[in-house]
C-alpha cells in the first residue's frame, strides 16, 4: 500500500533539468542587479527552492546568505523567514531536532508581529517534522492549528494541504475512516480550485486508504482518477504510487496479468526518478505476485532485488544481523543433513519419536495461543472501528456547533454599529462552550437607543437556542409593536417568549434575565428596566444601582408588570450591564465564588480608566480568579461611558 501525504509542490517541480538551470542562472543575474537588500532577500528564497531540487549543499549555502541579509534588514519578519528556511534545510539534511528548534524560533517572531500566514506555515512545518519523527499526536495538534488559520484567512490551497496531512496522520494512527473524512474535504477544495496536482494527491491517497480497507472497488476508482490527473501535469511520483495501488487491487482480485503490468509500470517510473524506496517496494510486490502464480524462480529474483535495495536503506548493524541469521540458517541446515545420515541408528529413531511428540505438543499449544490471539485481535479491531466512528461523529458535531457559532455571531450587533452608537464602550463576552446563552442586543429608533445584556436559561447549544427566541422577541417588541418604554418592552417580550414555548408539546420553563436601557440622546434621559439583573452606574465618582424586578422573562408564579426607572445622565457617567457568570465563577485561593460585591468594587475602583483598559482588566482578573478551574457559566459584561 502506497500513499503520498506530504504535499510539497513547487511551481517549477515538473521542469526539466535544463529549465531549472536556466531558472537559477536568471535568478543569479537578478540578484546581481537588485536595488535593495529586501529585493535580494526574496530572490535568494527562490534560489534556495530551485537548488533544493538537485543540489542540497548549494541550497544550504544560500540559506546562510539569507540569514546575513535578514540581519542587515533587521526586521523580525525577514529574520523569521530566514530561520524558517534554515529549518527546512536542516529537516532535508536529516537533522529534525535542529529543524524543530529553528521552526519554534521563527514561530515566535511571526507571533510577535501577528503575521498569521507565516504562523500557519510554521505550525504546518512543525507538524510535518514531528510526523516524520513518529510524534503523531504532536504533529496532529500543530497541523490542526495551521488548518484553523488557513480557513480563517481563506487560503484554500493551504487548507487543502493541511487536510491532506491530517488524513495521512490518521492513516498512520490506523484510523482509516477518519482519514477518509479529511481527504474528502481536501478533494472538494482542490476541485473548486481546479488544482490538478492536488486532485491527483487527493484521489491517490483515497485509493491507498480504500486498498488498506480491502475495498477494491473504491480503491480502483480513486486510483484511476489519480492517474488521470497525474498524467495531465506529468506528476511522476503520483503516477508511480497510483500504478502500484492499482496493481495491488488486481493482485487482490487475482488478475495476475494486469497486476504484473501495473507493477512494472510503477517500477519503470521509480527507476526514472531514482527512487530507491519505490524500487524496493516494487520488487517486493512483484515477488509476492510471482509467489502467488507459482513462479518461484522469478519470485526469488525479485525478492533478491528487494533485499539489496532494502539493505542500502538499512544501517550496518541491520546488515550484520541479516548475515548472522543467514549463518544460523546454514548451520541448522547442516545439522538437519547430519540427522538424515544417522536415520538408521536406534538413537536417531528415539530422537525422532521424541521430536514428533514434542512437535504435537507445540502445535497444540500454538493452536490455542493462535486462537486466543485471533479473538483478541478481532476484539481490538472492533473497538478501534467504534472509536473511529465516534471520533468522526464528534468532529461532525463540533463542526455543526462551529457553524452555529457563526450564525449566533451574525445575530449580534456588528462592531461597526456599536462603535457608531456608543463610541466609548466595551463588550466582554466569554462563552462557557462554543456558543452561549448570554447575548447583548442593540437597536436604534430615531433619537432613542435601545441596548441590553441578557442571560438565557442554560449555556452551550440549549442556551443559544433560547437566546435566538429571546433576541427575536426584543426585536419584535421594538420594531413590530413600536414599544419604547423599557418596562413595557419586557412585558411584551415575556408574552412573546411564553407564546413561543407554549407551541411545544412539552412543558418548557426556559426564559431569560435581562438588563435593558433606553437612552434618549436628544434629552439625555436614561430609562431602564430589569428582570433579575441590575444596572450599575457611576456618578461623581460613586457607584449607584437600579434594582431589578425579581422575576424572569418567562413563566413565573405571581408575575407582575416590570418597573421602569428613569434618570438624567451626565457626561462621564459609566453604565454597567452584566449577567451572573462573572460573579458566580469559582476560583481564588479557596475555590469560592467571585461574588457581586467584589465585582462592584473592581468596577468602581477603575471606572475612570479608558473603556478598553477596563475590559482588559476584567478579563485578566477573571482568568486569574478562575485559574485551572472550569468556567461555570457564560460571561457577558458591557460598559458604556456617556
Amino acid at each position: 500500500m502506497r500513499y503520498i501525504f506530504l504535499l510539497l509542490v513547487f511551481s517549477f517541480s515538473f521542469a526539466a533539468n535544463g529549465q531549472k538551470k536556466q531558472l537559477i542562472d536568471s535568478l543569479e543575474k537578478a540578484y546581481g542587479s537588485a536595488a535593495s537588500d529586501t529585493a535580494r532577500f526574496n530572490i535568494v528564497i527562490d534560489m534556495i527552492a530551485a537548488y533544493r531540487l538537485g543540489n542540497l549543499e548549494k541550497a544550504g549555502e544560500k540559506c546562510d546568505v539569507l540569514s546575513e541579509l535578514a540581519e542587515k534588514i533587521g526586521h523580525p519578519l525577514y529574520k523569521g523567514r530566514a530561520l524558517f528556511n534554515q529549518a527546512v534545510q536542516k529537516r532535508k539534511e536529516g537533522e529534525p531536532e535542529t529543524a524543530i528548534t529553528y521552526y519554534q524560533e521563527a514561530l515566535t517572531l511571526f507571533e510577535d508581529i501577528g503575521d498569521e500566514p507565516n504562523i500557519a506555515s510554521a505550525y504546518g512545518s512543525l507538524g510535518i517534522t514531528h510526523w516524520q519523527q513518529g510524534n503523531l499526536d504532536q504533529a496532529l495538534d500543530y497541523i490542526k492549528k495551521a488548518l484553523a488559520i488557513s480557513r480563517k484567512l481563506g487560503r484554500r490551497t493551504a487548507e487543502g494541504t493541511n487536510l491532506n496531512n491530517i488524513g495521512g496522520i490518521f492513516m498512520e494512527k490506523k484510523m482509516p475512516d477518519s482519514a477518509i473524512v479529511y481527504l474528502q474535504k481536501m478533494r472538494v477544495i482542490f476541485e473548486e480550485l481546479k488544482d490538478t496536482a492536488g486532485l491527483a494527491d487527493a484521489y491517490g491517497n483515497l485509493g491507498a486508504i480504500y486498498l488498506e480497507k480491502k475495498d477494491t472497488a473504491n480503491s480502483m476508482k480513486n486510483s484511476m482518477l489519480a492517474v488521470h490527473f497525474a498524467e495531465v501535469v506529468n506528476y511522476r511520483y503520483q503516477l508511480a504510487t497510483s500504478y502500484g495501488n492499482i496493481a495491488d487491487v488486481y493482485l487482490l482480485r487475482r488478475n495476475f496479468a494486469e497486476a504484473e503490468r501495473y507493477f512494472k509500470m510503477s517500477l519503470d517510473i521509480s527507476k526514472e526518478l531514482g527512487s530507491t524506496e519505490g524500487l524496493r517496494d516494487g520488487h517486493k510486490s512483484l515477488s509476492e505476485l510471482y509467489k502467488e502464480t507459482g513462479d518461484f524462480e522469478k519470485a526469488f529474483e525479485q525478492l533478491e532485488l528487494h533485499m539489496r535495495l532494502k539493505d542500502t536503506l538499512l544501517s550496518e548493524a541491520r546488515m550484520k544481523q541479516v548475515s548472522e541469521m543467514e549463518a544460523k540458517y546454514q548451520s541448522a541446515k547442516k545439522d538437519k543433513q547430519l540427522l538424515a545420515e544417522q536415520a538408521e541408528s536406534e538413537r536417531k529413531s528415539i530422537l525422532l519419536y521424541s521430536l514428533v511428540i514434542g512437535l504435537v505438543l507445540v502445535i497444540g499449544l500454538a493452536f490455542f495461543a493462535y486462537r486466543g490471539y485471533v479473538n483478541k485481535k478481532k476484539l481490538s479491531v472492533e473497538i478501534q472501528q467504534q472509536k473511529d466512528i465516534i471520533e468522526v461523529k464528534n468532529q461532525e458535531i463540533v463542526d455543526s456547533i462551529r457553524y452555529a457559532e457563526r450564525i449566533q455571531q451574525g445575530l449580534l450587533p456588528s462592531g461597526d454599529f456599536i462603535r457608531e452608537q456608543l463610541s466609548d464602550s466595551f463588550i466582554l463576552m466569554k462563552p462557557k462552550a462554543i456558543v452561549a446563552g448570554d447575548f447583548y442586543w442593540m437597536e436604534r429608533k430615531g433619537a432613542l437607543l435601545f441596548f441590553a445584556v441578557a442571560d438565557c436559561t442554560g449555556h452551550g447549544v440549549p442556551g443559544a437556542l433560547v437566546s435566538v427566541i429571546c433576541s427575536n422577541a426584543l426585536n419584535r417588541a421594538v420594531k413590530e409593536f413600536g414599544i419604547t418604554d423599557p418596562g413595557s418592552i419586557l412585558d411584551k417580550v415575556r408574552e412573546l417568549v411564553i407564546e413561543s414555548f407554549e407551541k411545544s408539546a412539552h412543558v418548557v420553563q426556559d426564559g431569560m434575565d435581562i438588563s435593558l436601557c433606553v437612552l434618549d440622546k436628544a434629552s439625555g434621559t436614561l430609562r431602564w428596566a430589569g428582570a433579575n439583573n441590575p444596572l450599575w452606574f457611576t456618578r461623581n465618582g460613586e457607584m449607584q444601582e437600579f434594582r431589578p424586578d425579581k422575576q424572569p422573562i418567562g413563566k413565573h408564579p405571581g408575575q407582575g408588570p416590570f418597573t421602569t426607572h428613569e434618570t438624567k445622565v451626565e457626561a462621564g457617567d459609566c453604565l454597567y450591564l452584566f449577567t451572573d457568570g462573572f460573579a458566580d465563577q469559582f476560583g481564588g485561593p479557596q475555590g469560592k465564588k467571585f461574588k457581586y460585591k467584589q465585582l462592584k468594587e473592581l468596577l468602581s475602583a477603575n471606572h475612570r480608566a479608558p473603556m478598553q483598559e477596563q475590559a482588559a482588566l476584567l478579563e485578566k482578573t477573571f482568568n486569574a480568579w478562575k485559574g485551572k478551574l472550569e468556567q461555570v457559566d457564560d460571561v457577558c459584561v458591557v460598559g458604556v461611558r456617556v
